[in-house]
């Protein structure tokens, strides 16, 4: 049986906002997104110590959707590589993730 090739299991709308799940790579040479074998990884430079990875991540998400941390969630994850964010109503996509992400019409 093949797999279905517009199947994006990394990212869900619900209603105007996003929901992304991502495994986060800490410790890394720089901040990138990165789309591997179906899945979204978002590698930051800060190691994972008492919570920085985290906020380093989630800095990086709102700067490349071009708004405030304040506007996104941290649902799942605090602890693991694998996190779910909710990004509030974003008002950009980052550029690689664009084609991939289209708002609900």
């Amino acid at each position: 049986m093949a797999a279905r090739a517009d199947l994006r299991p990394w990212f869900r709308w619900d209603g105007g906002d996003l929901i992304l799940d991502i495994r986060a790579q800490p410790r890394a040479s720089r901040n990138q997104w990165q789309v591997v074998g179906g899945q979204l990884k978002v590698k930051v430079t800060s190691a994972p110590v008492d919570g920085a990875a985290n906020v380093q991540l989630l800095k990086f998400v709102a700067t490349s959707f071009g708004m405030a941390p304040s506007r996104l969630e941290l649902l799942r994850g605090t602890s693991a590589r694998y996190k779910q964010i909710r990004i509030l109503a974003p008002q950009q996509i980052p550029p690689l993730l664009a084609d991939q992400l289209k708002p609900p019409r």
